[in-house]
């Protein structure tokens, strides 16, 4: 509550109204009392005219009438009680009288003589209530409160005087910052006064009390009951808000801080309400009707200055709250981070680019985008994260966040395997900021990017840029490494040697330099440089016991040992790298090089006995195919061919009955297509029908896995098509899935389709993708669900599927498949610019000459057509019909759609031309196109 003027009206009306002049007694009684009766008249007489002036508002004349009676009754007030009351009469209208004036000091003086003089005085209580204003206005708090907190604990007062005393005691403590004894006040005359000002008021000093008291939970009740008055609208509940905020935020009570934000109302609100406050508050009142009634007109002038003092507070406010800087797009921006520390990261960008989008030339515009940038990142959001950050670059190109923002940007790039785009944005943020705060970091990352794309040449000085204009800079080791890798990948293995000799040298313990002494070892063999090589390696397997490469290195000279026919010192190598191996690829690696070091001395049955070793160590953790192929290439030197086949016969039964075994799924793969071929019936039939004898086994001895195993296997060798409907049927259950090993979950999954059971489909192809996802086949798996999310139209579901198939079987034609649907996606999208872009790539493959360029230049023509670029578009669809004619699905539908691309250029007549092409062509006239074909004539009027 903010003070305007000090004397509450209701208290003056007490003052001329209870008591402000007793009634003149008669002469008669004055007599029957023994007073002067000449005195008494005089005195009366004064009496009646100060009454007149106090009314009539001349308080000046009035101080001169009181200090006459005064003067005159005080010295005999003591003969009767009747000039006492008088006496007492003057001193307090004195008080009030300089009050009126706004003489604060002789009106506090009054007072004090007053209460001194009469402490049991019938104007005692109001006395006090109207010093405590006084001292109110001088801003003594202090002795506010030491005049009121007795009275406001008074029950026996008066309810108006009460009521002034809480108003008092509460504006005092409140001032003070002593927030729990202002609070209570305040408390107490919202719950017992009707007044609704007087209510209004004591609720926003209530409401901001709970805030600095951090009294969250009260606030949050008690918001309820003031959520559409204006208390919501005050600027210093709002203020408190903030500031409380702030402080709940700077301390790490995020949540705390959010929920106080959230209550803060927008300045443009608040000043739109307290303007609507202004307007209602004058309507009110210019209504307040004229009246001739005396009382009436004195609570008519009482209200009317209350409402005047009122009118002076919200102008005051409303000043206030006009100076206040803007502070929307602050509090939005401390909403938003708020968000964000509490990792509630969708509620954090949509804050973080509401400030962006709603305030776009505030100064903390830059900040919010940046910060959307930053929190899409952090979500996993990192389409949204490029979007934002190259929104940034343009519309801020002298932001103070473009230079973290460009470096951020460019390794996201990086991490998505994006070289071309992160080398792009690196050079074009160079060639904005010269003196970029990371050049260096910049430079690197187009040197790296160069070389994860093979472009060696242009790497390698890129790398070198680098240490000569940041000899110090983090990256230089670095830069100085792949610099030599660089000259290693391209075969200059002089260069290479001595650039990681120097490196050695400049970088001694760093974090490269056991890896380049291995390095130099490899350019020393690439030099043919064998005895340096060899010496290299043993001292790189010597001082660095620990390192990941030893295995390799240990094998590199195996393979300068065996070079020079030293057998046996490479046997020792290639058994040590074994022995000191952390990866199976490592194991792998040198196991085989053992197996070569024996065949070439003819030594099968070593061979056998470390195949044999090999698979009772790792089990299905080791390459099972390899070694079953070793394993048996040896038995057949041995003259022991028969023993071939049932070492793979015992593989499959020792290892089929566990799903995670892979090797048994690849084992059986392989004899599939090799008994499919096979013309030397006898051994094949006999090895079937063990096999065959082991389905009957399994199934009784619920080895469920192995069990499926065989029948999957025997359902790809068999050609009777109710003898595979049998197996089908034992194969297909959603009870079986868990069991399956990969080969059987494919067949579940494409059979599951082919009797049009999706979700099976669906389940089959998930179990496997999530626990046997690393198998070599996969590769169904991920077609086949990709398909499935691509028909239900969950297009970012679909497109995880086809990373990881392109990814991880680039080599195998599914990888063409999949670079198509990837580019229909951003097509359906609208992404276009990727969707051509990895429609180029596939056209890049020669592997994928045939249906997959078809598709690609059709797919081409398609994305041109959304762009509406008919012209171009019809380029693409007509090299689809012309040079891949045998593909008849695409060379019809690139029929189809150049037609309509005539028509859109306006060419009727050539439209209607290759409709007919399409309607004469003997194999293509009988697709499903044909008939698109005539509607389309019958719509341009070139056919029936």
């Amino acid at each position: 509550m903010h003070r305007a003027l000090p004397l509450p009206r209701f208290l003056l009306l007490v003052a001329f109204g209870l008591g402000f002049f007793f009634a003149a007694p008669a002469e008669s009684m004055a007599q029957a009392k023994g007073i002067n009766t000449k005195l008494y008249r005089k005195y009366l007489l004064m009496q009646d005219k100060t009454k007149h002036l106090m009314l009539s508002g001349k308080y000046e004349e009035s101080l001169g009438l009181f200090a006459q009676i005064i003067k005159g009754l005080e010295p005999v007030e003591h003969i009767n009680r009747t000039y006492a009351r008088a006496v007492e009469f003057c001193y307090y209208h004195s008080a009030v009288a300089n009050l009126e004036l706004k003489r604060y000091d002789p009106a506090l003086d009054w007072f004090a003589r007053y209460l001194s003089k009469y402490p049991r005085g019938m104007h005692r209580n109001v006395s006090i209530i109207l010093s405590a204003d006084i001292l109110a206005v001088k801003g003594l708090w202090d002795q506010v409160i030491r005049l009121v907190d007795p009275l406001a604990s008074n029950l026996n007062l008066g309810a108006r005087l009460l009521t002034a005393a809480h108003e008092l005691r509460a504006e005092a403590y409140f001032q003070l910052k002593q927030y729990v004894k202002a609070g209570g006040s305040a408390k107490y005359l919202y719950d017992n006064v009707a007044d609704t000002q007087v209510r209004t008021d004591a609720a926003t000093m209530f409401a901001i009390c709970l805030v600095r008291l951090k009294r969250y939970k009260a606030l949050y009740t008690f918001l309820p009951n003031i959520l559409h008055s204006q208390v919501r609208y005050d600027a210093g509940l709002n203020r408190a808000l903030i500031d409380e905020g702030d402080r709940e935020y700077n301390g790490n009570d995020y949540a705390n801080a959010l929920l106080l934000y959230r209550l803060v109302y927008p300045k443009v609100m608040l000043e739109a309400k307290m303007a609507e406050r202004i307007v209602d508050v004058e309507r009110y009142r210019d209504n307040i009707a004229e009246t001739s009634s005396l009382t009436a007109a004195r609570n008519a002038s009482a209200i009317k200055r209350k409402i005047k003092r009122l009118l002076a507070k919200l102008a005051k406010d409303q000043e206030k709250l006009h100076k206040m800087p803007d502070y929307d797009q602050e509090l939005a921006m401390r909403e938003a981070s708020s968000y964000f520390a509490l990792h509630r990261l969708r509620e954090a960008i949509a804050a973080f680019w509401g400030v962006y989008h709603d305030f776009p030339d505030h100064p903390l515009a830059d900040q919010a985008l940046y910060a959307t940038f930053t929190t899409a990142y952090t979500m996993g959001d990192i389409d949204r994260s490029i979007k934002e950050g190259y929104a940034y670059l343009r519309i801020f190109p002298k932001g103070k966040f473009y230079e973290i923002l460009s470096l951020n940007l460019a390794q996201i790039h990086y991490q998505r395997g994006e070289h071309q785009a992160c080398i792009d944005l690196a050079r074009k943020a160079l060639a904005l900021r010269p003196n970029h705060e990371t050049a260096d970091q910049l430079r690197y990352l187009i040197g790296y990017n160069l070389f994860q794309m093979e472009r060696l040449p242009e790497a390698e000085p890129a790398f070198a840029e680098v240490r000569e204009k940041h000899p110090e800079s983090q990256v230089a080791e670095s830069a100085a490494y792949w610099q030599a890798i660089c000259q290693l990948s391209d075969g200059r293995y002089l260069e290479a040697e001595a650039s990681f000799t120097a490196f050695g040298e400049q970088h001694l313990g760093g974090i490269f330099y056991s890896d380049a002494l291995y390095r130099r070892a490899i350019c020393q063999y690439g030099n043919a440089d064998y005895p340096g090589a060899a010496a290299t390696l043993e001292s790189f397997v010597e001082r660095f016991p620990e390192q990941p490469s030893k295995p390799e290195a240990r094998t590199m000279l195996g393979d300068i040992y065996a070079s020079d026919a030293e057998l046996d010192r490479a046997l020792a190598q290639y058994e040590a790298a074994v022995d000191c191996a952390v990866t199976m690829v490592q194991v792998n690696r040198a196991t085989f090089q053992i197996a070569k070091m024996y065949r070439l001395e003819e030594r099968w049955e070593e061979t056998l006995m470390l195949f044999n070793q090999y698979m009772h160590k790792w089990k299905s953790k080791g390459n099972f195919t390899e070694a079953i192929y070793w394993t048996g290439t040896s038995l057949q030197r041995l003259d022991r061919s028969e023993e071939a086949l049932e070492l793979f016969f015992n593989a499959i039964i020792q290892y089929g009955d566990v799903p995670a075994h892979h090797g048994i799924d690849m084992i059986l793969r392989d004899l599939i297509g090799e008994l499919k071929v096979s013309k030397e019936g006898s051994e094949r039939y006999v090895f079937k029908d063990k096999l065959y004898a082991e389905v009957i086994t399994a199934r009784e001895t619920h080895r469920t896995t192995l069990y499926l195993r065989l029948i999957t296997f025997f359902y790809h060798l068999v050609d009777d098509p109710a003898t595979r409907r049998k197996m089908i049927d034992a194969v297909t259950k959603r009870e079986h899935i868990r069991f399956a090993g990969p080969l059987t979950l494919n067949l579940m999954g494409e059979q599951a389709l082919v009797r049009n059971d999706p979700e099976l489909a669906r389940q089959a192809f998930t179990y496997f993708l999530e626990h046997h996802g690393e198998s070599e086949l996969a590769v169904t798996a991920l077609k086949t669900m990709a398909q499935i999310h691509i028909a239900e139209g969950k297009l970012d579901e679909a497109e995880a599927m086809l990373d990881q198939l392109a990814a991880r079987f680039a080599s195998l034609p599914e990888a063409g498949w999949a670079a198509l649907k990837q580019a229909e996606l951003h097509r359906r999208r609208g992404d276009y610019t990727r969707a051509m872009a990895g429609l180029k790539q596939v056209i890049a493959v020669k592997q994928w000459r045939g249906p997959y360029w078809a598709e690609a230049l059709y797919s081409m023509g398609r994305c041109l057509s959304d762009q509406e670029q008919y012209r171009e578009a019809f380029a693409y669809y007509q090299r689809v019909y012309v040079m891949y004619e045998a593909y008849g699905e695409w060379s019809a539908k690139a029929y189809i759609q150049s037609a309509r691309s005539l028509l859109q250029l306006g060419m009727k007549g050539d439209a209607m031309k290759t409709c007919r092409e399409l309607l004469a062509h003997p194999v293509l006239s009988k697709r499903p196109e044909a008939d698109e074909a005539q509607d389309l004539l019958r719509e341009i009027g070139g056919g029936p």
